[in-house]
């Protein structure tokens, strides 16, 4: 799903563990991370996963990269942060590409 503020603003935002870990060893702030939930350039669905993907440009560590937040989003409107990290060169166009990614 895709979030919207206003009053469909998911009730709860819950992190993993292992979200926070790698907000910390990415050196990632919760407010990047915030940043390129709200305000993704595109939002996927993973077919493998069965998670979403929120995907931003923004700086990280001086350069422009692209930031993947993966959540989770219950019909209760829960929003549970997986992961987040920098993707690779070309990552996105080749998981759209092989179908594993779809645009919301």
């Amino acid at each position: 799903m895709i979030p919207s503020n206003g009053a469909s603003q998911p009730v709860t935002s819950q992190p993993s563990q292992h979200f926070l870990e790698r907000l910390q060893s990415r050196r990632i702030s919760l407010a990047a991370a915030n940043e390129v939930f709200w305000q993704a350039d595109d939002y996927f669905y993973d077919s493998l996963t069965g998670n979403y993907v929120a995907v931003k440009l923004m700086e990280y560590r001086g350069v422009d990269r692209e930031i993947a937040l993966t959540y989770t989003f219950t019909d209760s409107h829960e929003v549970t942060f997986i992961t987040v990290h920098p993707l690779k060169s070309g990552q996105k166009e080749r998981r759209i590409q092989n179908n594993r990614w779809y645009r919301l």
